[in-house]
């Protein structure tokens, strides 16, 4: 009579590995997935943080208010300026343009007007970016080589005219020598230095405003 030996065949070795690996995806699907449990735990985290620094927002503007009523008028970021010194948490503070603020409480950023409104919707928010760049005129040696910026405004909303400021005790020698729509041209004379010039272009419509500093403080080929 034959005796049979029991064990495992490679078959059946094979089929349970395989059985395996499938728990283990279904495993990590469930962990790591889009609707997986670390997944809904981060998102969960996130949302009540969002929620906790919204209610900080609606606390701090709900004092603004008070301190209103009772004749003590400031505009809102003014106060949010002061909160800030305060606060710890209240860890940055910007104006995204003249009507639309940024608050960012931990790591949460909060958008809110200046009327003390969170805005949740960012994308209708009109932005302001600036930028410059540096040009020598050899033609104006004579006279000590001009120097020119060329600013470049880009701004998201199709609206409002743009209006530039440049906060210079002097418009004689440093002045706007051109501005056509989006682009305005900054020229000053070599021998005239200025050191830093702070321009602001703001949206008229809009409110959306961006500032640069410029160095006027540069000589002809770059001499200080």
């Amino acid at each position: 009579m034959i005796k049979k030996e029991n064990g495992i065949t490679l078959v059946a070795l094979v089929i349970t590995i395989i059985v395996l690996l499938i728990l283990a995806g279904i495993g990590f699907s469930l962990a790591l997935g889009q609707n997986g449990i670390l997944t809904q735990a981060k998102s969960s985290v996130t949302k009540y943080s969002k929620a906790e620094a919204d209610e900080k927002t609606e606390m701090i503007v709900a004092e603004w208010k008070i301190n209103e009523s009772k004749g003590n008028k400031k505009d809102l970021y003014s106060f949010l300026e002061e909160i800030k010194e305060k606060e710890e948490d209240i860890t940055e503070l910007s104006k995204i343009n003249q009507n639309v603020y940024s608050l960012t409480i931990g790591n949460v950023e909060v958008n809110l007007s200046s009327q003390g409104e969170i805005i949740s919707d960012t994308s209708s928010i009109p932005i302001i970016t600036l930028s410059a760049t540096n040009i020598t005129l050899d033609d104006f040696v004579q006279i000590g080589a001009a120097h020119l910026y060329v600013l470049t405004a880009t701004d998201t909303s199709e609206e409002g005219l743009l209006e530039w400021h440049m906060d210079s005790p002097d418009t004689t020698n440093l002045f706007f020598d051109q501005i056509i729509g989006n682009e305005a041209r900054l020229e000053y004379l070599d021998y005239i230095k200025y050191g830093d010039i702070t321009i602001t272009v703001t949206n008229t419509t809009t409110g959306a405003t961006a500032t640069c500093v410029l160095d006027t403080s540069m000589g002809y080929n770059g001499k200080q």
